[in-house]
């Protein structure tokens, strides 16, 4: 990601900082979807990070209906930002 490139992993961490906690709405194409206990998470590429991730929890049953380049609009809170993935944690689907 443009805001880690180049940077040690505690200044990474600062400049990334001010984006946790935020909500952001993302709407693409799916890459995958797998199930982790009871969580569904799905991946999508980006331009700007390797993938983004999204965590649904307490519904694993969305990962039967989900396909991959199906197009899909979320909403989560980033949880996490690092070189190559940006973490939506309390993800919920708009729309499919």
């Amino acid at each position: 990601m443009m805001l880690c490139d180049k940077k040690t992993d505690v200044h990474a961490k600062r400049a990334v900082a001010p984006y946790i906690g935020k909500w952001m709405k993302y709407k693409g194409t799916i890459n995958d979807v797998y199930v982790i206990g009871d969580c569904t998470y799905i991946r999508f590429k980006i331009e700007y990070a390797s993938h983004l991730k999204a965590v649904i929890e307490n519904d694993i049953e969305i990962a039967d209906v989900l396909h991959i380049d199906d197009i899909i609009e979320i909403e989560g809170r980033i949880s996490d930002i690092d070189i190559v993935t940006v973490k939506l944690i309390e993800a919920k689907i708009l729309s499919r």
